[in-house]
């Protein structure tokens, strides 16, 4: 049954409230309490976060008005506090947003490939394919090893072709979350396809594979 005191979407009117949504921790904790009610018990238990972070971001959440207690369960003492998100999404305004949503991701994803890069890599070959393109191609220690896979390339493409690439990587993403383990590593997934227009005016034509 739906709740009839939640709006399905809340739009953010100030910046410090928008700030939330640029913390990663406190983001992922207000997510959470979107689909469930919780104590602070259960959220820290189900997050795997410490609790006395867990009552730090959760309280903040709470004072901003972006989360509610829903009720409050008796026991011997203090009552134990049931949290929930005030709404079901959140809008927060372009001009309001502290840091592009994705920086903190391609931050975080950037790091995890440089730390695989430098256990896994051997070097680069500098090569001519048989098109007359340069490429460079990253060499990893060993096949078996649990190399990133890092695709670069500069495809010239029709406007039809670029929309049919762009549907099947967001496809192929789709596919494999929609197979998500539970007893699985998280891994990032970044696929992105847009015009290049390099600062020089010349088109670089360096493909780089690294498998």
């Amino acid at each position: 049954m739906k709740d009839p005191h939640r709006s399905r979407l809340l739009r953010i009117a100030d910046a410090r409230t928008a700030a939330t949504f640029a913390h990663p921790l406190r983001r992922r904790l207000l997510l959470f309490l979107v689909t469930r009610e919780a104590s602070l018990a259960e959220v820290a238990r189900l997050t795997r976060v410490d609790l006395r972070r867990v009552h730090h971001h959760v309280t903040a959440l709470h004072a901003l008005g972006l989360v509610q207690i829903v009720q409050e369960r008796p026991r011997a003492g203090r009552p134990i506090k049931i949290y929930r998100a005030v709404s079901r999404a959140f809008f927060v305004p372009e001009n309001l947003s502290p840091a592009e949503p994705a920086m903190s991701l391609a931050v975080e994803l950037g790091n995890s490939l440089a730390r695989m890069r430098a256990a896994t890599r051997s070097g680069v070959i500098y090569e001519v394919d048989e098109n007359g393109a340069a490429r460079m191609r990253l060499v990893s220690r060993s096949s078996e090893s649990a190399a990133p896979a890092e695709i670069w390339s500069a495809p010239r493409l029709s406007r039809s072709d670029a929309l049919r690439l762009g549907n099947e990587l967001a496809n192929c993403v789709r596919r494999y979350a929609a197979k998500e383990s539970r007893t699985g590593e998280i891994y990032l997934v970044h696929c992105a396809l847009a015009p290049r227009r390099p600062s020089s005016g010349r088109r670089k034509d360096f493909h780089a594979l690294l498998r």
